[in-house]
């Protein structure tokens, strides 16, 4: 199956929360970089009927390359796409913030075949057309079921006309408000400042 709808995936403050975390060490159990809590795997796993669906790790989880069998070990159903993460390379100068979304705009312009996308991440610094694919997620809570109907409607709304090329000093649509300055961190999800 091609994978032309892509989840940008976010580990820690997704799958993996706080509680979580309390929850393992409450129970003696190892605290490391192979748990993610069942629940919220299940609710991932509930856009498995989206069409040509896959899974874009952009989290630091993307430097292990044993990830993608970890997470499909601990119950992901969905694909992996395969260039299965994004760049962990930064910005070679200018950027502060938002340096995620730079990763994901590089991920999205080698892959043009990408008919729609959506990313579920607690980080607020993602612009232009990619704050309004985000499901905004916290650690404390992780994804929810409201994240998940984010989701599904941004992987079932098609991109429409070009798409920025990123360079080692984004386009102007990245680079408002972000170099040297506050990026817009309205909360998609819950509409308020984190």
């Amino acid at each position: 199956m091609a994978i032309r709808r892509v989840i940008f995936l976010d580990i820690d403050g997704v799958l993996l929360t706080r509680p979580y975390l309390r929850g393992l060490i409450a129970a003696g159990g190892p605290v490391d970089r192979t748990r993610v809590d069942p629940d919220k795997v299940a609710l991932l796993n509930g856009l498995g009927d989206v069409p040509e669906v896959g899974v874009v790790v952009s989290s630091s989880w993307r430097d292990d390359p044993a990830t993608p069998a970890v997470l499909a070990g601990q119950g992901l159903a969905l694909p992996f796409h395969e260039d299965w993460a994004t760049t962990s390379d930064v910005p070679d100068r200018g950027i502060t913030k938002a340096i995620r979304d730079w990763q994901v705009q590089c991920w999205l312009a080698r892959h043009q075949e990408v008919v729609a996308y959506a990313i579920a991440d607690d980080e607020a610094a993602f612009n232009g057309e990619r704050s309004r694919r985000l499901a905004r997620t916290t650690m404390e809570e992780g994804l929810t079921p409201v994240h998940v109907a984010r989701m599904r409607g941004a992987l079932l709304r098609p991109l429409r006309g070009n798409r920025p090329q990123p360079s080692g000093l984004p386009g102007a649509e990245l680079a408002q408000g972000l170099v040297g300055g506050g990026a817009d961190t309205e909360d998609p999800v819950h509409g308020r400042e984190p």
